[in-house]
């Protein structure tokens, strides 16, 4: 038998409306603890503290915010006076110097700094794992903080891919780069739509003339790698230009590899092409 209570509870009503989950978002920073290397009692060594993490990721393409909190031996508060602390970021394989920046203070009593990354400090790092050191620096005395439990001076960080992605940089074409290629006036090879950061598969030109007067052709090829044969190339897209005097906006979209650009100049001249 069928409890009819239970199948009152899982068969939906008729026209009933339902929730979808909601998505909870979190800014707790990321927070390392440091620790002061000299011990209120006779400096011994206190080990009996809880182990803190002290790793930390940095993003490409966004600003990023750690914060460190200094602390004695055995994790107490440690004020911050006039000294300063500054964050040494090395390579991992190599101990090549990546960045030095001091840290900023953001509570001096309750030993509260913080390491700020701009976008463009945090694309000069490289993607992978590197290492760093957290070093005081008293009136020209240094003195290496602790990072870890083991009480050694260096700790590691993760660099990644940032979740926004990066614009590339136009490129400016002068009416000189255009030489003798298969017999024409042509320029390139240039990366094309399919290797952009976004999904728009659309390469934007702007062309520049005085008094032009001829036809641009742009050619495309789907290969890996630059095409070395003129078979391997083909019209994606062409324009006439009649007396262009300024600036005219050309869109080529399309799932191309590589570009280059055909010009057969008549009459005028072409003064230069930004490509993004």
């Amino acid at each position: 038998m069928v409890d009819d209570d239970y199948n009152k509870v899982q068969k939906p009503l008729s026209g009933a409306k339902y929730q979808m989950a909601g998505v909870l978002l979190y800014t707790y920073p990321q927070v390392v603890q440091v620790v002061w290397p000299n011990g209120t009692a006779g400096g011994a060594m206190i080990t009996s503290f809880h182990h803190t993490r002290s790793d930390f990721k940095v993003f490409w393409n966004v600003s990023n915010d750690i914060d460190f909190l200094i602390r004695d031996y055995d994790r107490k508060v440690k004020p911050i006076g006039q000294e300063i602390y500054e964050i040494i970021i090395t390579s991992a394989k190599t101990g090549t110097v990546l960045l030095r920046s001091d840290l900023s203070v953001v509570n001096p009593s309750t030993g509260h700094v913080r390491l700020s990354l701009t976008p463009l400090q945090s694309n000069s790092l490289p993607i992978g794992t590197l290492r760093y050191t957290i070093v005081q620096n008293n009136n020209g005395r240094e003195t290496i903080m602790f990072t870890d439990r083991d009480h050694g001076p260096q700790s590691s960080l993760e660099v990644k891919y940032g979740p926004i992605p990066l614009l590339p940089e136009p490129i400016r074409i002068q009416r000189g780069e255009f030489t003798t290629i298969d017999g024409a006036l042509r320029v390139g090879a240039f990366a094309g739509p399919a290797s952009l950061p976004d999904a728009t598969e659309t390469l934007t030109l702007m062309i520049t003339g005085d008094h032009l007067l001829g036809r641009m052709v742009f050619e495309a090829s789907l290969h890996e790698t630059p095409p070395s044969s003129v078979n391997d190339w083909f019209i994606a897209e062409e324009c006439v230009f009649d007396e262009l005097t300024g600036t005219v906006v050309v869109n080529l979209t399309g799932n191309y590899s590589w570009v280059r650009i055909k010009l057969e100049e008549i009459a005028g001249s072409l003064t230069d092409i930004l490509m993004k």
